[in-house]
């Protein structure tokens, strides 16, 4: 049985701040990939110092975690060993910002707000 990655979001808004929080979802940046470089998914970094606050790690990192369907989609994505938010490719290079987002709000559960776009 997969986790549902809203039900570790909660626990994740109570120790951010709240301009990162929004109707009890991790509100994330987004910056869209363009010719060599990966997009990237940010959130603030003190939420990435232990596996129990970390937005990917304390949902799990298997096939049927939210990182591991967003792979599923055709997508490269790799944590920042930093812990403040994942490097990632759309392998097709055809996906739009919004395609994106689209697909980071459905596999995660978070808020995304684009950065950078096409």
């Amino acid at each position: 049985m997969s986790r549902d990655p809203l039900s570790d979001a909660a626990p994740i808004g109570v120790q951010t701040e709240q301009s990162n929080v929004h109707a009890g979802k991790l509100q994330v940046e987004y910056y869209h990939q363009f010719e060599r470089h990966l997009g990237n998914i940010m959130w603030p970094k003190s939420l990435g110092t232990s596996n129990k606050t970390h937005p990917v790690t304390s949902v799990g990192c298997d096939a049927d975690s939210p990182l591991g369907k967003f792979r599923a989609l055709g997508y490269f994505a790799s944590c920042f060993p930093e812990g403040d938010g994942i490097t990632m490719k759309d392998e097709s290079g055809e996906k739009s910002a919004n395609d994106v987002a689209e697909d980071i709000r459905r596999c995660f559960g978070w808020d995304v707000i684009i950065k950078r776009s096409d």
